[in-house]
């Protein structure tokens, strides 16, 4: 079995510390990477690993965006390449995070920085937290 958070940790290692980002454990199978005003949701399950934005929309509470796939909009083919060739589910989860880890952090600084601009993009398309991920998230992102 995958132990999620470790493998987030070592992957995003250099994400974390070049964007002062704080690692916070949901569960087993999603991790955050919360920065100031704003996190990320990183999960995994069978169909591979998906990337979500949160962040305060200051009247009732959290909104979550999905951003898997604007995300890989900016991945170049070097990117890509850290994918190799998994063979078991535990080795594709892996191989979809070193993915991401490169492409975020070779071509979304303004993203991990805290900038929204991007955000003009998803207008209208986040949803509410669900009561679990604000009891864990709310304490942190309003301070």
């Amino acid at each position: 079995m995958i132990k999620f958070e470790s493998v987030v940790k070592g992957i995003f290692e250099k994400i974390i510390k070049n964007y002062n980002l704080t690692l916070v454990s949901m569960d087993e199978s999603e991790v955050f990477l919360v920065g100031k005003g704003f996190a990320f949701s990183i999960c995994f399950n069978r169909e591979g690993v998906d990337i979500y934005y949160i962040m305060s929309n200051g009247n009732d509470g959290l909104v979550v965006y999905p951003i898997s796939n604007s995300l890989q909009d900016r991945f170049t083919l070097e990117d890509r390449a850290h994918y190799g060739n998994p063979f078991t589910n535990e080795e594709r989860v892996i191989s979809e995070l070193k993915v991401y880890a490169s492409g975020v952090l070779n071509h979304w600084g303004d993203l991990l920085s805290g900038d929204k601009t991007w955000f003009k993009k998803h207008q209208g398309k986040g949803i509410k937290a669900n009561s679990y991920v604000k009891s864990i998230l709310a304490p942190i992102l309003t301070n």
